[in-house]
């Protein structure tokens, strides 16, 4: 498969569940990229305020300048099963697709590279405050 090399110019989509606590995280990404000098929008995309619903947040990276959403994403991060299969035919070929190992679904896809995240060994190896636990668990499932 021929790929073509793409530089500060993608979008990246991380899928959680609404109330779960992934606004931090995500902003932070989005600080991040931004530090590093690289123009970058972010949006934060819910159907519903109703927590336990699919919520996205998407963040696009273009040395242009450009904001807008677009269709296809480089960069999926799967961490809601209700959303699963949409995230997963989200990705555009040659693209990454991360998810949440306790995830089961079957993943029939050969143009993409995919990598599970043992989320839940993560949470509960993690060094935090015991009031903090429930918080890290949540975001990690």
């Amino acid at each position: 498969m021929d790929v073509k090399k793409i530089t500060n110019d993608f979008s990246i989509t991380i899928a959680t569940v609404n109330g779960s606590g992934s606004q931090t995280a995500n902003v932070t990404l989005l600080r991040a990229f931004f530090k590093m000098g690289i123009p970058v929008s972010g949006k934060n995309l819910f159907p519903s305020n109703i927590q336990g619903l699919p919520t996205w947040y998407t963040i696009r990276l273009s040395k242009d300048g450009y904001v807008a959403r677009r269709d296809e994403q480089e960069i999926v991060v799967a961490m809601n099963p209700a959303s699963f299969a949409k995230d997963l035919a989200s990705v555009a070929p040659g693209g990454a697709f991360y998810y949440s190992d306790d995830i089961k679904f079957a993943i029939n896809r050969s143009d993409i590279s995919i990598y599970p995240m043992p989320t839940k060994l993560l949470a509960k190896n993690s060094d935090v405050s015991p009031n903090l636990r429930d918080y890290i668990a949540t975001w990690f499932t």
